[in-house]
């Protein structure tokens, strides 16, 4: 299965902009509480002058959000995106993982699934590895890569590898349909 790399790019258009409207709201608003609280120090209401320590709040949290969306730029300038997501064989499952230089192979054994669900509003398809397994599991490969391990991190929530179901060619019915015709039922999407 492909990646539409036009609906990746598209998205993440779609959510820079919002990020960056968000922002420019958040800016004005920290700006306009700093000035009230401003004002309100001058007339000598201790109140008011309060609501200018929000807006130094909202300020620097619209900054680190500045900061943070830039960091993911320049992770998605410099991330390989695969030209597939996923292509199945009578021996196992080949993965692309977004930012990894190498794809992933994992035999049937150490598949679990996929698990059906939603990230950002989105349907998402979540591998689920087989409980036990590792980098040296034997057969498996490319989960060593540092993107790959960043992605099963849980400063990441553990989530994995995960596909938008919107940036892949094939749908989620015809994906689970594969995935038991390769593994005589074994394998399949969950959720």
């Amino acid at each position: 299965m492909r990646l539409d790399r036009e609906a990746i790019v598209a998205r993440r258009r779609g959510a820079r902009r919002a990020n960056q409207v968000g922002m420019a709201a958040s800016l004005v608003g920290g700006l306009l509480l700093l000035g009230i609280g401003i004002a309100g120090l001058l007339g000598r209401s201790t109140g008011l002058g309060l609501v200018g320590v929000a807006g130094i709040a909202m300020l620097a949290a619209t900054i680190a959000q500045g900061r943070v969306l830039k960091r993911a730029e320049l992770w998605y300038a410099a991330a390989h995106l695969p030209d597939e997501a996923l292509r199945m064989t009578s021996d196992g499952l080949l993965l692309g993982a977004e930012g990894a230089t190498e794809p992933v192979f994992l035999p049937w054994s150490a598949v679990a699934g996929f698990r059906a669900g939603q990230a950002a509003g989105q349907p998402t398809l979540t591998l689920l590895l087989t409980p036990g397994v590792t980098p040296s599991t034997p057969g498996v490969r490319g989960l060593d890569q540092p993107a790959v391990v960043r992605a099963f991190a849980p400063a990441q929530r553990g989530r994995g590898i995960f596909y938008s179901v919107a940036a892949l060619d094939r749908g989620v019915e015809e994906i689970d349909a594969a995935l038991r015709r390769f593994t005589d039922g074994r394998v399949g999407v969950l959720g």
